[in-house]
């Protein structure tokens, strides 16, 4: 073959079958089993909350740390982007 030994091929084959069969759920998981380049699928924002939690607020970390964790993006189209960003702003 090509300089591999036949013997050690399942072994190698299994390992690729794993690795590529695995399904991750989140960034985080990706991260944990070492696949550095993990692009989660795509959600659609009407799959998942905005939030008017401040940019930067313990609460918008928390949101994002959430959203990582249960593999969504970590922005919304519609999150609050600043301070004057509200409805009553917008008017």
């Amino acid at each position: 073959m090509d300089g591999h030994d036949v013997a050690e091929m399942p072994n190698r084959f299994l390992v690729f079958l794993k690795k590529e069969l695995s399904v991750r759920e989140s960034v985080l998981e990706a991260i944990k089993q070492g696949q550095w380049d993990f692009e989660p699928q795509s959600v659609k924002e009407d799959e998942y909350i905005s939030t008017v939690a401040l940019p930067g607020s313990n609460e918008k970390i928390g949101i994002l740390a959430e959203r990582a964790k249960d593999g969504l993006p970590l922005w919304h189209p519609e999150d609050r982007k600043s301070y004057d960003d509200t409805d009553e702003a917008l008017v």
